[in-house]
């Protein structure tokens, strides 16, 4: 399934390369390349460029844009404004714009289906208000702050890839459904959860600066993801009081830090459970003090802080298969 879904986002970048052959271009002219202000228009295989405001500005809803590129504008790439309901983007880019690459600042129940956002000063999705979006197979790589900047609540990111931005790879409020998605080399986090009731399932979180997970606040669901190779710790579990999570059934290997760390001596109602370790410093750490529904069990391990979380005696090698 994974394979299958990184051959689709790498397949739309390379279609993209071949489309957009009808330029706009905004040198030298003041506003927004195209400002869409009406319902149900259909707009495909065009490029917008060189504007000083944003590529494309969209203040309505039910439309579609196919195969569009908007590139090296002083603002964003698109920006989705009003009651911009409905937007389908399929095959789009944004690339080298001076903010962000799309920007949902009004309107629900858009959806971006391999779309691509690159090089952008801010960053390269991101919803300020704006929920219930669809975000599938996209690639957000090398954007000046957050590859996915999700802002506001009920959104889901099936499939995508974002590596080597400057913040985070996923930066997420609540409510959110991520799955199968990769996060690599970004200079943050991998994920950064920022509030609660999030699904982080089943993605690989791998070589990102700081933590491959960060979990804030929570109440979220950490189950089958891969963390490898990050720079800090592979998850982090970075709250004070009760978080009501449970992380379970990971590959948490060879990261520079501990590969589950519970931060906080006061972090309570907490489930860590059935993943597997291997190569962190140490596997496991759990510096909370509190005795209140903590499960920390079946661990396949060779080191924890305090002593006695793992499973596996300290001298047995762990092996994953890949």
């Amino acid at each position: 399934m994974k394979k299958s879904i990184f051959l689709i986002v790498k397949i739309a970048s390379e279609l993209l390369e071949q489309v957009c052959e009808t330029i706009i271009d905004g040198t030298n002219l003041t506003g927004n390349g195209i400002t869409i202000d009406s319902q149900r228009n259909s707009i495909e295989n065009l490029t917008v460029q060189h504007f000083d405001a944003n590529g494309i500005l969209i203040n309505d809803e039910d439309n579609t844009f196919d195969k569009i590129q908007s590139k090296n504008n002083q603002a964003d790439g698109f920006q989705i404004n009003e009651s911009s309901l409905q937007t389908l983007f399929n095959l789009c880019e944004a690339k080298m714009n001076g903010n962000n690459g799309f920007r949902f600042q009004s309107g629900n129940l858009n959806y971006l289906i391999k779309c691509n956002a690159t090089y952008n000063g801010g960053d390269g999705f991101i919803t300020d208000v704006s929920d219930d979006n669809l975000f599938l197979c996209n690639t957000s790589k090398q954007n000046g702050m957050n590859g996915f900047n999700i802002l506001r609540d009920h959104n889901l990111c099936i499939g995508n890839w974002t590596f080597n931005n400057k913040g985070n790879g996923f930066r997420i409020l609540d409510n959110c459904f991520m799955f199968n998605n990769r996060t690599v080399g970004n200079s943050l986090n991998g994920f950064s959860l920022i509030e609660n009731d999030n699904i982080v399932w089943g993605n690989v979180c791998n070589k990102n600066n700081q933590n491959g997970i960060e979990l804030n606040f929570c109440e979220s669901r950490v189950i089958k993801n891969v963390c490898q190779l990050n720079n800090n710790n592979g998850i982090n579990i970075n709250e004070n009081d009760s978080i009501n999570s449970i992380i379970d059934d990971n590959c948490v290997e060879n990261n520079t830090k501990a590969g589950i760390i519970i931060e906080k001596p006061t972090t309570d109602n907490f489930g860590v459970r059935s993943n597997c370790l291997t190569g962190n410093n140490p596997d496991i750490q759990n510096n909370s003090e509190s005795t209140d529904n903590i499960v920390i069990d079946e661990n396949k391990c060779n080191s924890s802080i305090p002593d006695g979380l793992c499973e596996n005696p300290r001298n047995q090698q762990i092996f994953f298969k890949r």
